[in-house]
């Protein structure tokens, strides 16, 4: 996937059990910007990269190991790594936010551009994103 090489991914929040009822909050709907904040590593020794609301204060899961020891890397070297929310799963019974599939993006690479207010159901453009050329002269 193009994507990849820019270090731009789509993966799905690995929620937390514990908070539920961050999940539902407005912030976390389908085309907010997420903070991803480095937060350690776990038992295995894999990197811990906790999934917030772009304010940081609301947290509802981390993003799958396999691409937090991206994320981490990048905030180590400087480059800030932010999420934004694709798409949500919502359950059929009650309607409440069950899943999010998210992009994880590096803002200096690859930019976002979201349309304004919140995005519901499919008749929402998409998103259009953009590989930003950063050279510099030698």
């Amino acid at each position: 996937m193009l994507l990849d090489a820019f270090g731009a991914f789509v993966v799905p929040l690995v929620g937390d059990d514990h908070d539920a009822e961050a999940l539902q909050h407005e912030a976390f709907a389908p085309g907010r910007r997420l903070t991803l904040l480095p937060e350690g590593v776990d038992r295995d020794g894999d990197a811990v990269v906790g999934v917030w609301d772009a304010d940081g204060v609301r947290r509802e899961g981390v993003v799958p190991y396999e691409k937090a020891a991206v994320v981490a890397a990048a905030a180590h070297a400087g480059l800030t790594v932010e999420g934004l929310v694709l798409r949500e799963e919502r359950a059929v019974l009650d309607d409440r936010r069950e899943d999010l599939t998210l992009l994880m993006h590096a803002p200096a690479i690859v930019r976002v551009d979201v349309p304004a207010g919140p995005m519901e159901g499919v008749e929402r453009e998409w998103l259009r994103l953009s590989l930003e050329s950063r050279t510099q002269a030698l």
